[in-house]
């Protein structure tokens, strides 16, 4: 048997179906890695209070979630998420498949923990603008009474005298 077989999609052009997901799952674990990376400099990045590398790291996060996705939809589409398709395979590829799945579980598991610490920095943060904002606000030295008339001033120059 080869390393990939031929089968139909669903608009019956010929496509390779591949014999083993391992390839792909450890393409989606260096992906997650990844992101688990981009979290972290983050969170630091949130600590630091530096809002252009935050912005950065939001788009790169924003990059790796569509190729962790797209790795994900090959996977499904090759029927993976199926146990029953694993059944037939030798037992290394189902160990190392399990040890893989494990990986990817713990790793989204701690980025979703930093992501909450990150949503608490960002939420504190917009609080502190907001009470900053309102302090302005009373103050009246905010942008919305800038260049504001008097009473009895005229609106317009009268320059033609």
């Amino acid at each position: 048997m080869n390393a990939m077989q031929d089968t139909l999609d669903r608009t019956g052009a010929g496509r390779r179906i591949a014999a083993s997901p391992l390839p792909l799952m450890e393409k989606k674990l260096g992906l997650v890695e990844e992101f688990l990376g981009a979290t972290e400099a983050l969170a630091a990045a949130l600590e630091e209070d530096a809002p252009r590398q935050v912005q950065e790291l939001l788009s790169g996060r924003q990059s790796l979630m569509r190729k962790i996705d797209r790795v994900s939809q090959a996977l499904r589409e090759e029927g993976w998420e199926d146990r029953r398709r694993w059944e037939g395979l030798p037992e290394p590829i189902r160990v190392r498949g399990k040890f893989l799945t494990a990986r990817i579980a713990e790793t989204i598991r701690k980025i979703d923990d930093l992501d909450r610490c990150c949503e608490r920095a960002i939420l504190t943060a917009r609080d502190c603008l907001a009470r900053e904002l309102s302090a302005l606000e009373v103050e009246q030295t905010g942008l919305r009474h800038y260049g504001g008339r008097r009473e009895g001033e005229n609106k317009f120059l009268d320059v033609k005298t």
